[in-house]
């Protein structure tokens, strides 16, 4: 029972400081697959770990447009740093590596945001989003013609966002003089 407890306290503290690493909020399927990378725990035992850190108040779960996400508090920062060295130090060392070095593509997916709907017989429509919480600073929509190309568009929405905004933006600055 004790042991039992131990393991509780120890992947609710992963929980806590997989979020504390990552400057940004993660999305719950980031944190789904930083688990798996690691082999933390089993899955079920993370969504206990999460909610049970959650009911403890060490993270907060946000319910946005893209989903939701999880934020480390002020007591899980502090109990983080306070308790983060009972992990082991690979581990932590491994964990903070790969989320400094994949930072920008983590930041990146927390904030993209596409779903679909059927509109009519065999048309569909893609919505797609960069997000800050809430707030689209980014959304363009298309109509297609099947399921599968709206996950198509999904997917590449997913892999070009960025290049996608840019070239819109860039297009949508350029000098009007070019067709004077």
């Amino acid at each position: 029972m004790q042991k039992e407890k131990k393991q509780i306290a120890k992947n609710k503290l992963y929980v806590i400081f997989i979020l504390s690493c990552a400057d940004f909020d993660l999305t719950e399927d980031q944190l789904i697959a930083l688990n798996a990378e690691f082999s933390l725990m089993e899955y079920y035992e993370l969504m206990d770990a999460v909610a049970g850190a959650e009911s403890d108040g060490f993270i907060v779960r946000k319910k946005t447009i893209s989903g939701i996400k999880l934020a480390e508090t002020e007591l899980g920062r502090s109990t983080s740093e306070m308790f983060g060295r009972e992990l082991s130090y690979t581990v932590r060392t491994r964990i903070k590596s790969y989320i400094e070095e994949n930072q920008r593509q983590l930041a990146l997916e927390s904030r993209l945001f596409s779903e679909y709907m059927q509109i009519g017989e065999e048309r569909y429509r893609v919505i797609m989003r960069i997000m800050d919480d809430n707030l689209p600073l980014f959304e363009i929509s298309a109509i297609v013609k099947s399921k599968e190309e709206a996950d198509r568009y999904s997917a590449g929405w997913r892999r070009n966002a960025i290049e996608i905004y840019g070239q819109v933006i860039g297009s949508l600055l350029k000098d009007g003089d070019q067709h004077s």
